[in-house]
């Protein structure tokens, strides 16, 4: 039996991928694909068919039988794999509009300076812990230092006080600088830890155990043991924060300074120096 269909029809895909239910058959509702044409070039998702008087029977209906297209020009270009595989680090530029995920997450350098916002002060647990906590600033060559300052005159034994800090690791963190992922600026009065030192103590909140770095003096009586200058002596690595505490993302990280003087011998506690990829 001969196939019979209407004459002159013409069936014109939608210029997108849009519904099998789309009822205007010449105009683009999905908007959202102009989103996607503006990050990758314009795209021509689908052959565009027409039945003809002329068509046999067998071409109307592969005409109406409607597939993707398979040509090279859909394919992404190197540049467009990168962004979306982060395989290789491809900077913007006139030529490249694509980020990878790697340019993104930069290494990244967090510094806290006194006053610490939201810091916490106490005598450390045990014994009287008398002296005098202060704050100020000096200037030592072309860098200047703010800073807390604890200072006891008793002579009969070591005073102790402690600061407290929390930073919450950002959602986007990805890894801790391997040798220097934070670091205490600290300047003593006497560069042996007689009658001046500082502890510092990290740990994850809402986790057991920490990791430390203690009874820490100036190499130098008087100077500063810091990053800025090069010199910073309390130092701890993506180890101890990545390994032993298993800090990540969305964590929260407390910081304990300790600050031990007698015989008026003072401690100084400057920034806080954080340093990760993410």
């Amino acid at each position: 039996m001969g196939s019979t269909y209407t004459p002159n029809l013409g069936l014109k895909k939608p210029a997108y991928k849009d519904p099998d239910t789309f009822n205007a058959w010449d105009v683009v509702i999905n908007t959202n694909m102009n989103t996607v044409d503006s990050a990758f070039g314009n795209r021509n998702y689908t052959e565009q068919n027409y039945i003809s008087n002329s068509d046999t029977h067998t071409a109307s209906i592969n005409k109406l039988d409607i597939g993707l297209k398979d040509v090279a020009d859909l394919a992404p270009t190197l540049l467009q794999k990168n962004a979306l595989t982060a395989s290789l680090v491809d900077s913007p530029s006139g030529t490249n509009r694509y980020v990878t995920h790697d340019y993104i997450r930069l290494a990244r350098k967090e510094v806290l300076y006194p006053e610490f916002q939201s810091a916490t002060f106490a005598p450390s647990p045990g014994g009287a812990n008398v002296g005098t906590l202060s704050t100020d600033a000096e200037a030592v060559g072309d860098y200047i230092y703010n800073f807390y300052k604890w200072e006891s005159s008793d002579a009969g034994a070591i005073q102790k006080y402690d600061i407290s800090v929390q930073w919450r690791v950002p959602e986007t963190f990805e890894s801790w600088h391997a040798t220097k992922a934070l670091i205490v600026d600290i300047c003593t009065e006497e560069n042996v830890t007689t009658n001046n030192y500082v502890t510092v103590i990290l740990s994850k909140d809402g986790a057991a155990g920490s990791v430390s770095s203690a009874n820490i003096c100036s190499g130098t009586a008087g100077i500063w043991c810091a990053e800025r200058n090069s010199g910073q002596l309390i130092v701890f690595t993506a180890v101890n924060l990545g390994t032993t505490l298993a800090l990540g993302a969305g964590d929260t990280l407390n910081i304990v300074i300790r600050m031990s003087s007698w015989n008026d011998a003072y401690v100084k506690i400057g920034a806080i120096t954080i340093q990760y990829v993410g």
